[in-house]
């Protein structure tokens, strides 16, 4: 009996002690959470994100009118990217594939570029504000009701594979925008496939998760980035789908891997931030998008948004 009693204290006693580390571990990992939590809202409080930390949810205020699912948002901020399918339907591209630009630059071993086809063009202004309203959903900011989300810059590259088809294009590399770095944004890229894109190539590949903190070493310095080959990605488009990407996310173009088959192949990009971004370009000093736009001074396009204040009462509730 005396055996019996012992055992059981001691099992008590085993019990006390693993609920009490589980509850220790449990409240330390919250406690760190919040601490992690606290120190984020202090940044975003200040208007910049350190590096390797630019993406950043929080829950909004406002419902903004975008195509852009709960899935395809969680998938953006894992994987610094997203793809839409068939956003830009197929009239809207063909009629942007008619536009002839006169201001047309060839690249020796690219193809050739088109800069700022939206300011000529009301097609690729369509086009932008129709991502533009997507591209809001994954920009925390813009549930400020002052926060606007602007065009920084559009440009159409259309890769032809350089002399004989042969050329690897764009090597690894970030999206440079006339906008401070720690801008809390986080800044977003559209790649909008004007031509279809198989195995052949001709299209742009993806370092899968390479805005995270792991891999800024490599955005001064794309010289022996070999680790970005291991995490390729080079998805296969149809004309109209969308990718949209955090501008810290390497990318390169996806070579021809046949020459023979050689096409042109083309992309037209856009890049989006927040009214709150620092512009770098300019003779001012710390001056943001917005302030910039009220001097009228390069102004950047705003995107035309629909935005619903989310607080509502529920008299449904059963």
């Amino acid at each position: 009996m005396i055996i019996l009693l012992y055992k059981y204290k001691m099992k008590k006693k085993i019990i006390f002690f693993i609920l009490n580390i589980t509850w220790s571990m449990c409240y330390s990992n919250y406690f760190n959470l919040y601490l992690t939590n606290n120190k984020l809202n202090k940044y975003i409080n200040k208007g910049f994100l350190p590096t390797g930390y630019e993406l950043y949810k929080r829950n909004s205020k406002y419902i903004l009118d975008g195509v852009l699912t709960n899935k395809q948002i969680d998938n953006f901020y894992d994987n610094g990217y997203v793809i839409i399918n068939n956003l830009i339907n197929s009239n809207l591209i063909n009629k942007a594939k008619k536009i002839n630009f006169e201001n047309k630059y060839e690249i020796k071993e690219y193809g050739s570029i088109i800069f700022n086809p939206l300011k000529n063009s009301s097609t690729f202004l369509e086009i932008a504000n129709i991502i533009g309203k997507a591209v809001a959903q994954l920009t925390p900011i813009i549930d400020d009701g002052d926060v606007d989300l602007h065009i920084i810059n559009d440009k159409i590259l259309i890769f032809n594979g350089g002399i004989n088809g042969t050329s690897n294009g764009f090597n690894w590399h970030i999206n440079k925008i006339p906008i401070h770095e720690n801008s809390l944004g986080p800044g977003i890229s559209a790649y909008v496939a004007l031509d279809d894109i198989d195995e052949n190539g001709g299209g742009i590949c993806l370092a899968h998760k390479s805005h995270t903190k792991k891999y800024i070493k490599y955005r001064n310095n794309t010289n022996n980035c070999n680790e970005l080959n291991n995490i390729i990605y080079a998805p296969q488009l149809n004309k109209g789908d969308v990718i949209l990407l955090t501008r810290f996310l390497f990318k390169k173009t996806s070579k021809f891997n046949n020459p023979l088959k050689k096409k042109n192949i083309s992309r037209y990009i856009i890049n989006y931030m927040p009214s709150n971004g620092i512009v770098t370009n300019t003779k001012y000093k710390n001056i943001t998008i917005k302030e910039l736009n009220k001097k009228n001074i390069n102004t950047f396009i705003k995107i035309p948004l629909k935005k619903t204040y989310s607080y509502k009462y529920n008299y449904d509730y059963k």
